[in-house]
């Protein structure tokens, strides 16, 4: 089923890479006419074996039950205020990991995309722990927005892909959330060798989307070659506003996530990266 924007969810700890997330998020709410729900979750430190009975979500009895609703509340009310969307909140105390905490809670939240921001105290880096697990726990689309990124709109895509069959399904809902764009798509594809039979493959999955999509949208396709996958998407991103990559268990995705060079491009992608789980 093609995806459709409802509710876009931010994970939130009003850090510059939070706040600059948030504020994408708040243009793509706006460009698409989507809710957006900030999410702010506090990691709580159990001692002296305390524990709480309802599922590790603790009542608020501190400091941060004064402080942390009045906080966003002020911030809420300047997004609706700027963009004219709507928006909203939840805060929350967890004794979980962050990163299971976090996924617990996008999927009660049940949005149809989740916009994450990177290079902050609490989230790390481009591709940290946290970001990672989240990554793989949650079933819904994750935006990764870097932390000095600038919202632009995503008037160009670039897709890669390693022939998965949900590629299809995908392709065929970001082409539909991103319409207010009027984005131009390419589908990328990084082979390790130049034979024939990686030829011949990529002219097979490019004529079976052809026959999907044709009609309605014009597609650009690119293979490239070589080993060096972070320095070659970086290089295809130039003049692009958003990567696209399906986080595929053991393929493409996985593979690129345990290379030690995938460092490189968490250090010079200054571009938003849209994640796509296989069970989406």
């Amino acid at each position: 089923m093609a995806t459709q924007f409802k509710r876009i969810v931010c994970p939130f700890d009003f850090s510059d890479a939070a706040v600059n997330a948030a504020t994408y998020a708040a243009h793509l709410a706006k460009d698409t006419d989507r809710e957006l729900l900030l999410m702010y979750i506090h990691q709580e430190v159990l001692w002296q074996g305390i524990a709480p009975m309802d599922g590790g979500v603790f009542a608020y009895q501190n400091e941060l039950a004064l402080e942390m609703p009045e906080r966003m509340d002020v911030y809420v009310q300047s997004i609706r205020q700027s963009y004219g969307i709507r928006c909203g909140y939840v805060a929350k105390r967890h004794v979980e990991h962050l990163a299971v905490a976090l996924s617990e809670e996008i999927e009660e939240g049940n949005p149809d995309l989740v916009v994450m921001g990177t290079g902050g105290a609490t989230y790390g880096s481009l591709f940290s722990t946290n970001t990672y697990q989240v990554i793989r726990k949650t079933s819904r689309p994750l935006l990764m927005i870097p932390k000095e990124l600038t919202f632009r709109p995503l008037r160009n895509i670039i897709y890669a892909t390693d022939y998965c069959p949900n590629d299809f399904s995908h392709i065929k809902g970001l082409l539909k959330w991103t319409e207010p764009y009027s984005p131009r798509l390419t589908i990328l594809h990084i082979s390790k060798n130049d034979s024939r039979l990686s030829d011949e493959l990529f002219s097979c999955f490019q004529d079976v989307l052809e026959d999907e999509f044709a009609s309605r949208h014009t597609i650009r396709y690119k293979r490239v070659i070589g080993n060096d996958v972070p320095g070659l998407l970086h290089e295809a991103m130039e003049g692009s506003d958003l990567l696209v990559l399906l986080a595929k268990q053991y393929s493409f995705f996985e593979k690129l996530f345990h290379r030690s060079t995938i460092r490189k491009l968490s250090f010079i992608a200054g571009y938003p990266i849209l994640i796509y789980p296989d069970k989406a």
